[in-house]
């Protein structure tokens, strides 16, 4: 083995070993297309340097589009999608319905943090003017449900404490 095969093949191991601290799952696949040149070279495939680098290149790009969606399949990592804490914050407090918010394309505004922002409803029409409380917030669009307002026959709210008749 020449100088040039010992090159490729000491790059694509580091390459690969290298995933280990730069995850991602695409290093490993510069790495397998170095030691495959360095396989073309040993066998007398690839002569000289055009035909070798021109292998990595076609050789790499085959291995990321059919290897990496296959591998991935079974290798997925870890992923959490966590909403910020100013989100979680404002789930549960009340807003007023600036413009009425109605379920799915009806979207209204409503009144948060001294801001108007988009809103829907699940849960039926928000007539402009009422009440509504956060659920969550879909991107940029906050969903809303109607506020349950307690009526004046409810005998907590009439007798001023549970238990009191």
């Amino acid at each position: 083995m020449d100088t040039g095969t010992w090159g490729w093949l000491i790059a694509g191991g580091a390459l690969m070993a290298s995933e280990i601290f730069i995850p991602g799952g695409v290093v490993v696949f510069l790495g397998l297309g170095a030691v495959t040149v360095a396989v073309g070279r040993v066998v007398g495939m690839l002569g000289g340097w055009v035909d070798s680098v021109l292998t990595f290149f076609v050789v790499t790009l085959f291995y990321l589009v059919t290897l990496r969606s296959l591998l991935a399949r079974y290798f997925s990592g870890e992923s959490a999608v966590t909403p910020p804490p100013e989100d979680v914050a404002a789930y549960g407090e009340i807003v007023e319905v600036v413009e009425t918010v109605g379920e799915d394309d009806q979207r209204g505004r409503i009144r948060m943090q001294d801001s108007t922002w988009p809103a829907i409803s699940l849960r039926g029409t928000i007539p402009a003017g009422s009440r509504a409380v956060i659920a969550y917030r879909d991107n940029l669009i906050w969903i809303v449900e109607p506020l349950e307002e307690k009526s004046s026959s409810d005998p907590e709210e009439v007798n001023g404490a549970a238990g009191q008749f």
